[in-house]
C-alpha cells in the first residue's frame, strides 16, 4: 500500500510538470505521512525526492552540454559574458534536461533560472571553477 502512495505521488508531480516545485515544497512531507499513516502524528519519517540523484545528475549529458556552453561564453573572462545570450542558450539546455527525466521542461528552466548568473560570480570568485568538469559540477552541487 504505502508503495502504491509513493509511485502515486511521484507520478502526479512529474506528470503535473512539478519537478522543481516538488523539491521546493517542505509541506509535502507531512502531507505525505499523513496519507501514508492516515493521518496524524507519523511513527516513521518518508523522505521524496522526485530528483535524479547527484551522481545520476553529474553524468546526464545535458548537464555536460551545460559545462562545455559555459566554457565556450567565458572564454574571454566572466566580465565578457553575454549574460542574455548565455542564459538564453543556458534556458534550452534546462528544458531540455526537464523533459529528458520526465519532468516539465518550463519547470525545469523555472528551477535553475538563476543558475546562469551565479556562475558569473562564481567564476569571478574562483576562475578554476571551469578548468574541470568536476570542478563546475562540484561548484554547482557540492563535492560527490
Amino acid at each position: 500500500m504505502i508503495n502504491k502512495i509513493l509511485v502515486a505521488a511521484g507520478a502526479a508531480v512529474v506528470l503535473s510538470g512539478g519537478v522543481a516545485a516538488y523539491h521546493h515544497a517542505p509541506f509535502f512531507h507531512a502531507h505525505a505521512s499523513n496519507a501514508i499513516h492516515g493521518g496524524g502524528e507519523s511513527s516513521q519519517t518518508v523522505t521524496l525526492n522526485a530528483q535524479p540523484g547527484q551522481e545520476e545528475f553529474r553524468h546526464n549529458p545535458h548537464i555536460r552540454a551545460f559545462y562545455e556552453l559555459t566554457v565556450q561564453e567565458f572564454a574571454n573572462g566572466p566580465d565578457k559574458v553575454d549574460v542574455a545570450g548565455y542564459e538564453e542558450k543556458s534556458f534550452a539546455i534546462f528544458r531540455e534536461l526537464g523533459a529528458s527525466i520526465g519532468g516539465s521542461p518550463a519547470g525545469m528552466q523555472d528551477h535553475l533560472k538563476g543558475i546562469p548568473r551565479e556562475l558569473i560570480g562564481i567564476v569571478s570568485d574562483d576562475p578554476h571553477t571551469l578548468d574541470t568538469y568536476d570542478n563546475f559540477t562540484t561548484a554547482l552541487m557540492g563535492p560527490p
